[in-house]
């Protein structure tokens, strides 16, 4: 449905890989996501944490594939 609004899909995630999270949520294996380009922020922006539900931080690491440029 993003896509048919006009967004476009940037690049995948994946998480709660562990053995240990997925013990710990009750989970049988990884969960992963979509990324689209409106949620790709640039460094220094300042996020307004009352525009969140129930805001929370996890430490990313992300890798681009693909040519430079």
């Amino acid at each position: 449905m993003r896509v048919q609004e006009g967004e476009s899909v940037v690049g995948y995630k994946v998480g709660c890989t562990g053995e240990g999270t997925t013990n710990l949520f009750g989970m049988k294996g990884p969960v992963r996501g979509t990324l689209f380009d409106k949620e790709v922020l640039v460094n220094d922006v300042e996020l307004d944490p009352n525009s969140f539900c129930s805001l929370a931080f996890e430490a990313e690491m992300a890798i681009k594939f693909g040519e430079k440029g």
